[in-house]
């Protein structure tokens, strides 16, 4: 049968515009004249930064301020200002340990990637953690459990969760709507930076509709270590820049406060890092060249405002950031950079318009999908579901049947389906379920998985609606559905069995496909707190002698199951 793509608006498309717009344009009202002196740095270091507010990062803004601590974790960190805790989190990913006070005046701020929190908030966690049998917990407080004064002990700063090294985490959020705030517009604490930024990368890209869709193409990327020359331009094209911002005492590479450009010295484009909300973060792909951040692994800002893109109250531009010159002479560019510490850098160059550069006319290789409306398509063996907001654009969408790569390396049970192009991002989940012809025996097992062109699987999940195997995922890509019959692995780093001298013991978890689903362990036939590091595969038990007789025999059984219910069991004896 052949397929069918129909596309009716969303519903009350005006109502989603004004929900998801008035999301992005969430702005906080509660600075104070004293704003800046309420809050004290929240480390017994001198300031220094190895991430900033406003990165774009792999599928989001950095929505805080990384405070260096010297490449080792176990830093005091101290209260900000008075207030109580109010929301503690315990995860493998994400912030880790983390905490958050809630102050008086509106405000939260949060404390992530910890190594561990001051001895009673500890002690707290712990019990909860053992009263649910959980590592894992997200534990909202009343005031009156912990309250702060500014300047308290809290925590040690770490490196647990989804972190990349040992660092403070820090955030500034309205208490209300939880939108993070860029705190150094406010004058909270400077830093030493008298280090312009720099521009790393310069494009120039035509642009052209064809059939409703935009049509982009590379004319030109600039040496910047060159010297300037004439630069031809298409009828229409937009500008893609790659900068970067270092300051004093770190290595670190920072981001910009804004982007300015001007043609002929009138500004025509201005980006500015503000007040983020983290639900809206995924729109940061709308904001990037985003194809070319996928073939080479570089991050580029674009003039370009997508009319999908729903924050774009970052930008100041006429005609969407798409420049068109009235005539064939040359005219001044003009690229102002800055950091949030008033240093900028200036960059100047001469374009033209010419024919030698001019779009060229490319049919359509697929469905046009409109990015304003709910979008579907259904055939007897695939079926999508892209809901309104998942798209920045219009575009061509192709869904074919493809050939496996040879070196696959697994069974697969159904066709191998190309569903649209991975340089293009999704703003939103689309839902996609593939028919599959997988053996009773073996349909708990089933999972849609991405096959990349060097053969390497990833699972995206999956869950059974009638002969479909259904999931929800954030990438385009070749799909189809697998089976997981294999079980975790467990290696335990220690060796023997007397471990009278040690404080902990750990082990190497992996999954070879669905990912870890759940882990226990149990000493002596109790449930034990086991603590898992995602990124490091890594999960230990420290020796609790609360818990744990000292001088004795134990029996440990570590379980650890995957997606798919595929469970190894691990036993053991030692003395401790």
């Amino acid at each position: 049968m052949s397929s069918i793509f129909y596309r009716p608006l969303a519903t009350c498309l005006f109502c989603c515009l004004l929900q998801l717009v008035g999301t992005a344009q969430e702005t906080d009202t509660i600075i104070t004249k004293n704003f800046p002196a309420y809050y004290r740095i929240p480390l017994d270091l001198p300031l220094s930064l190895s991430g900033n507010y406003g990165e774009f990062r792999s599928n989001h803004f950095h929505t805080g301020y990384d405070m260096r601590i010297g490449g080792v974790v176990g830093a005091k960190v101290f209260a900000a200002a008075e207030g109580f805790i109010s929301r503690i989190t315990v995860s493998p990913g994400g912030y880790g340990n983390a905490l958050y006070i809630d102050h008086p005046n509106g405000t939260t701020t949060l404390y992530g990637h910890l190594l561990d929190f001051a001895s009673a908030i500890q002690e707290y966690v712990k019990e909860k953690q053992y009263e649910m049998k959980s590592f894992s917990v997200d534990l909202s407080l009343t005031p009156e459990q912990f309250p702060v004064e500014k300047g308290d002990f809290v925590g040690r700063a770490g490196n647990s969760g989804a972190s990349g090294g040992p660092h403070l985490h820090f955030e500034i959020r309205n208490t209300e709507t939880q939108g993070t705030m860029n705190y150094s517009d406010y004058g909270l604490f400077p830093v030493t930076d008298n280090t312009p930024p720099r521009l790393t990368r310069l494009h120039f890209w035509g642009y052209s509709i064809q059939a409703g869709i935009p049509r982009t193409a590379l004319i030109k990327a600039v040496d910047i270590a060159s010297p300037p020359q004439l630069i031809a331009v298409s009828d229409t094209f937009y500008v893609a820049m790659g900068a970067l911002d270092r300051m004093e005492g770190s290595y670190a590479t920072l981001a910009l406060s804004a982007y300015e450009l001007y043609i002929d010295d009138v500004m025509v484009y201005r980006y500015k890092k503000k007040n983020i909300p983290p639900s809206m973060g995924r729109y940061l792909n709308s904001f990037l060249q985003y194809n070319y951040r996928v073939k080479s692994d570089q991050t580029l800002l674009k003039t370009w405002v997508e009319p999908g893109n729903m924050v774009k109250n970052l930008v100041e531009t006429s005609h969407h950031g798409l420049f068109s010159l009235a005539d064939t002479l040359t005219h001044a560019l003009k690229i102002v950079i800055r950091d949030d510490y008033g240093n900028e850098s200036v960059y100047r160059y001469l374009i033209a318009k010419r024919k030698s550069v001019q779009m060229v006319t490319m049919p359509l290789q697929g469905n046009a999908v409109m990015w304003a409306m709910d979008n579907y398509y259904e055939t007897e063996d695939v079926q999508l579901y892209l809901p309104f907001g998942a798209l920045g654009k219009n575009i061509d969408f192709v869904v074919k049947r493809i050939e496996p790569p040879l070196n696959a390396g697994r069974n697969l049970y159904a066709p191998l389906w190309r569903i649209g192009s991975t340089g293009e991002p999704l703003l939103r989940p689309m839902r996609l379920a593939i028919r599959a012809h997988v053996p009773l025996v073996y349909r708990e097992k089933a999972v849609v998985v991405s096959i990349d062109r060097d053969g390497r699987s990833a699972s995206a999940g999956g869950r059974w609606n009638g002969d479909f195997l259904e999931t929800n995922t954030y990438n385009f890509g070749d799909y189809t559905v697998t089976i997981d019959t294999v079980p975790p692995r467990i290696t335990p780093k220690f060796t023997g069995t007397y471990l009278r001298n040690v404080k902990q013991i750990g082990f190497y978890i992996r999954d070879d496909l669905s990912g870890i689903k759940s882990y226990e362990g149990y000493i002596d036939g109790v449930w034990a707190l086991f603590e898992y590091d995602a990124k490091y595969a890594s999960l230990y038990y420290v020796f609790d002698k609360k818990r744990v007789g000292s001088g004795k025999n134990h029996q440990l059984e570590l379980m650890v199951t995957d997606n798919c219910n595929n469970t190894v069991i691990y036993k053991t004896s030692f003395i401790w």
